[in-house]
């Protein structure tokens, strides 16, 4: 009898091990989710590292920066014809008395990969400031940028990537000649486009594509961006967050905290055409202008 109970219990172990066997044979493999293809596989932002920032290195610093805003550097615009295009161009002989001012003034100027590098902001020890230029005009190339030079100042283009290579706008070729002496591109999206009106998949279009087309151009990490006229809305933050931008500028007027600003929030300084020496002073070193500054053509939001 106990023989008996003995088989009988070892026939059902092996019945229960030979049906879970061929019951697992016959289920289909297990396949991997969907993942959405990488829109650029060769180039990543999120594969080219960046420094992480530590704002509690820096709880002891002064950690103000003016980010000025400019638009073109050139001269003789027919302001009857173009207002708009008056205010945004800056003549080279101001613009070089500006840089020579900062200069003078102990400024040195930073980029946006550089603010974000804990151990460049725990040694510097001059006052910064950053240089931006919107759009991406020839301009830059041909006057702002050898002025630059020659001054040992650097600055942060933001480049419309729609208009790369046409008249008027930055080549290919220069975006990677200044790229390797200095200059750090961001974005303002691929057409311009209000950023506070534009649907979700249109708003991560224009900041991904844009993104990508940089990178692939230079091969670097492209963190910073530019709202185009400062148009931004919710949907904007949450698509650069996703895309790994760090930073991103505004058109609201005032000198950027590091240490409480929204880093997607950065608000600037805008460098107008009509705007004096004193009054440039005024501005940088104060964030805000005096009122006899303030003009018809100052005051529209580019």
């Amino acid at each position: 009898m106990k023989l008996a109970k003995l088989l009988l219990y070892i026939l059902v172990l092996i019945g229960i091990f030979f049906g879970g066997y061929f019951r697992g044979k016959n289920q289909p493999t297990p396949q991997p989710p969907n993942q959405l293809p990488n829109p650029n596989p060769t180039t990543s932002s999120t594969q080219l590292s960046i420094p992480e920032f530590s704002n509690s290195q820096l709880q002891n610093r002064n950690v103000y920066i003016p980010i000025l805003m400019y638009h073109y550097i050139r001269d003789n615009i027919d302001c009857e014809k173009d207002s708009l295009g008056c205010s945004l161009s800056v003549a080279p002989e101001k613009f070089s008395e500006q840089i020579a001012w900062l200069k003078a003034n102990g400024y040195q100027t930073a980029n946006f990969s550089q603010i974000h590098d804990t151990k460049y902001m725990i040694q510097n020890t001059k006052k910064s400031v950053i240089l931006t230029f919107d759009d991406g005009y020839t301009d830059f190339y041909t006057i702002a940028y050898p002025i630059l030079r020659a001054n040992n100042f650097t600055a942060t283009v933001f480049m419309i990537t729609k208009r790369i290579g046409t008249d008027g706008f930055l080549t290919e070729s220069q975006i990677q000649e200044l790229s390797e002496n200095g200059i750090e591109f961001g974005s303002h999206t691929v057409s311009h486009v209000n950023m506070s009106i534009a649907d979700e998949s249109r708003q991560y279009y224009e900041a991904n594509t844009s993104q990508k087309t940089l990178e692939k151009i230079l091969g670097k990490p492209i963190i910073s961006f530019a709202y185009p006229s400062g148009f931004n809305s919710p949907i904007s933050l949450t698509t650069l967050k996703s895309l790994k931008y760090i930073y991103a500028v505004t058109t609201a007027e005032a000198i950027a905290n590091l240490k409480t600003s929204n880093p997607l929030l950065l608000p600037r300084l805008r460098i107008s055409g009509s705007l004096t020496q004193e009054n440039f002073e005024f501005l940088v070193q104060n964030g805000y202008r005096q009122k006899s500054t303030t003009t018809t053509t100052e005051s529209v939001v580019q």
